[in-house]
C-alpha cells in the first residue's frame, strides 16, 4: 500500500524588495510542518507527473448583453425599392424581408407591399442587404437578393414569387442493404407544400389518403396487400421480402400523383452453415400427401408442396445448395424443390401456412 503525504512550508519573506544582497545576517523562521491526513492509493498506482503541463486557457465569444439593441437599419440616405409579382402578376400584401450585415452582426426590417406589389424603404443606412418576399400560404422565392447600399444609394429590387402549394410523393426503402428471405419495409411519403409566417417552404404530411404499391422483380408482400392509407405524419408502409438477388424497383401511386424508385441492390441470403462434404443430407421419410406444420425442422425431401387451406402465405427456409445450408423464402402457395430443405418457419410479419407434399 502507497500512502501520499502533503507537507506545507512557511519561508521568511521580507516587504521591501531589493537588488543588492544585504550584508547583515538574517535569521530564517523556524519551519512549520503541519501534518496531512494521509490518503491510501491502490496497490501499482503512480502519480501523474504534471510537472511540464502547460494548460491552455479556454476562451469564447463574449454573449451579447440581452438589452443589447440590434443592428439599425434606418437613420441613413439609401433606399431600396421594387415590385413583388406572382404567376397571376403583383402580390398584393406580400411581405418583404430587409436583412442588413455587418460583420456578424444583422438587422432586420419587414415592409409590406401594397396592392399592387409596389414596396420601397427609405432611410436605410449603408451596408450590405439581403431581401426576400414572401406571401402565406402558397407564394414564396427560394432564392434571396442580395445588393450593397452606399450612403445614398437608390437601388430597385423587384422579386418574383413561385407557387408553393403542390403535393409531393417520394418512397424509399428502409434498408441499405436488403437480403433474400430478410423482411424490410418500404415507406412513402405524401407532403403538401405551405409557407409559414418566415417565408420557409414547408412540407406537410398528408393523412387518410391512399397509396398502391406495385413491386418489380423478385419483391413480394409479407403480411399486407398493396394499397395503404397514410398516417398523421403522411406516412404509409409495406412490409415486403426480396425472394431473388439483383436489383428490383418499385412505383407508388396515390392522390393523383406516381412515383419509381430503384431499391438498393438485393444480396444473397446469407448462409446458415457451411460442409467440407458434398454429400446430400439425408432427408426425413415424408410420403405423398403427408402434411407438414409449421415450424418443421426437417430435413424435408425435395418435391412439391401444396399450401392447404385459404390466404396468403410467407415461407421461409434453409435449402441444401453446392455444399452449404442456404437461407431463402417464398411466397408462392405452391414450393417445389430439387433439393432437401429444412427449418420450416412462417417469414416475419407473414401468416404461417401447412403445407401438404403433393409429388
Amino acid at each position: 500500500m502507497v500512502a501520499l503525504v502533503g507537507v506545507v512550508a512557511l519561508a521568511a519573506c521580507t516587504d521591501t524588495p531589493s537588488l543588492v544582497a544585504p550584508e547583515t545576517t538574517t535569521t530564517t523562521a523556524p519551519l512549520d510542518v503541519t501534518p496531512v491526513p494521509t490518503l491510501p492509493l491502490p496497490d501499482g498506482f503512480v502519480l501523474p507527473d504534471t510537472r511540464g503541463v502547460a494548460l491552455t486557457p479556454v476562451t469564447g465569444k463574449p454573449r451579447p448583453a440581452e438589452d443589447e439593441p440590434p443592428l439599425p437599419v434606418y437613420g441613413g440616405r439609401a433606399r431600396l425599392s421594387g415590385t413583388i409579382s406572382g404567376p397571376d402578376g403583383g402580390v398584393g400584401g406580400a411581405v418583404v424581408r430587409l436583412e442588413r450585415f455587418v460583420g456578424d452582426e444583422v438587422g432586420t426590417v419587414e415592409v409590406t407591399a401594397n396592392g399592387s406589389g409596389a414596396w420601397e424603404a427609405a432611410g436605410l443606412l449603408g451596408g450590405r442587404y439581403r431581401v426576400r418576399a414572401w406571401r402565406t400560404p402558397n407564394l414564396a422565392t427560394l432564392e434571396s437578393q442580395t445588393t450593397f447600399l452606399a450612403e445614398s444609394d437608390d437601388v430597385r429590387l423587384d422579386v418574383a414569387l413561385q407557387r408553393r402549394d403542390g403535393q409531393g410523393l417520394q418512397a424509399a426503402l428502409d434498408v441499405a442493404d436488403p437480403k433474400v428471405g430478410r423482411t424490410v419495409t418500404v415507406r412513402a411519403l405524401l407532403t403538401q407544400e405551405s409557407v409559414n409566417g418566415n417565408g420557409i417552404v414547408e412540407g406537410v404530411g398528408v393523412a387518410g389518403t391512399q397509396l398502391e404499391l406495385a413491386l418489380q422483380g423478385g419483391y413480394r408482400f409479407v403480411s399486407s396487400g398493396a394499397t395503404a392509407t397514410t398516417g398523421g405524419d403522411g406516412f404509409a408502409t409495406w412490409q415486403v421480402a426480396c425472394t431473388t438477388p439483383g436489383t428490383h424497383g418499385i412505383t407508388v401511386s396515390g392522390a393523383g400523383l406516381t412515383t419509381s424508385v430503384t431499391l438498393p441492390a438485393c444480396l444473397p441470403a446469407d448462409p446458415v452453415s457451411s460442409s467440407s462434404t458434398t454429400s446430400v443430407p439425408t432427408a426425413e421419410d415424408l410420403d405423398v400427401g403427408e402434411l407438414v406444420d409449421l415450424p418443421y425442422e426437417g430435413p424435408a425431401p425435395a418435391g412439391t408442396y401444396q399450401a392447404t387451406g385459404t390466404g396468403a402465405c410467407g415461407t421461409s427456409y434453409e435449402e441444401w445448395r453446392d455444399g452449404t445450408w442456404v437461407r431463402t423464402v417464398s411466397f408462392e402457395r405452391s414450393l417445389t424443390f430439387e433439393n432437401p430443405t429444412r427449418n420450416w418457419r412462417a417469414a416475419p410479419g407473414a401468416g404461417a401456412c401447412s403445407f401438404r407434399r403433393t409429388a
